[in-house]
């Protein structure tokens, strides 16, 4: 499963390509990290 995080605190599970641009594009606006993430229930830990 793919995670977005913004620095605002905005999480979007599975988030579509529209919805990490936008993201993407906030960051040029002041916002100060984002953080993507992938996490598969079948392998050992988070990658």
């Amino acid at each position: 499963m793919l995670i977005a995080t913004n620095a605002r605190g905005r999480v979007v599970e599975r988030p579509s390509k529209p919805d990490i641009d936008k993201m993407l594009a906030n960051l040029r606006r002041g916002n100060e990290h984002m953080i993507l993430e992938r996490q598969d229930e079948t392998r050992a830990g988070d990658w």
